[in-house]
């Protein structure tokens, strides 16, 4: 691996981050971040709507892909593999040391799902707004069960 795709791939392991803030930290122009993603492009996932670690700024972010199914790309999937996938990008927006807001509610900006689950948006079903001090996002009824279930884990497993 090239050293420039290696420091990116750093920078993205930290946490969700726009391109901007990557091009900054890697001295790298954000074509050439864009090339070098390309190379990689399995290794990580985009994610829409969600603030960068680094500038706070909402908008398209990067964030490593953390999943078991990276190792054995030509598997057979079902839809309980789908739902294990969630689960490391749930563990994304895990934060133990803070209660978030959440409100139940219609998603009328149509903001897609902040774990990508590529389920499509749906006007009448119930949508969550999660908020944090530093990161807020989307997630429907059925992320927002994955996500709730890995939030108490991260709980329990608490000193």
């Amino acid at each position: 691996m090239h050293q420039h795709t290696a420091l990116i791939a750093v920078l993205l392991v930290e946490g969700p981050t726009c391109l901007g803030c990557v091009a900054s930290m890697s001295r790298l122009t954000s074509a050439d971040i864009a090339y070098r993603l390309m190379t990689i492009a399995t290794a990580f996932f985009r994610l829409e709507n969600e603030r960068c670690r680094v500038c706070g700024n909402v908008g398209p972010v990067y964030c490593v892909r953390r999943s078991d199914s990276m190792s054995h790309p030509h598997t057979m999937r079902t839809p309980r593999d789908a739902d294990n996938d969630l689960r490391p990008r749930a563990r994304l927006f895990v934060n133990v040391q803070e209660i978030p807001t959440i409100h139940a509610r219609g998603n009328t900006e149509q903001i897609p799902c902040g774990l990508l689950c590529g389920r499509p948006f749906v006007r009448d079903r119930l949508w969550f707004e999660v908020r944090f001090s530093s990161n807020s996002f989307w997630l429907d009824d059925e992320c927002f069960a994955i996500w709730q279930d890995e939030m108490e884990r991260a709980k329990q497993r608490q000193p």
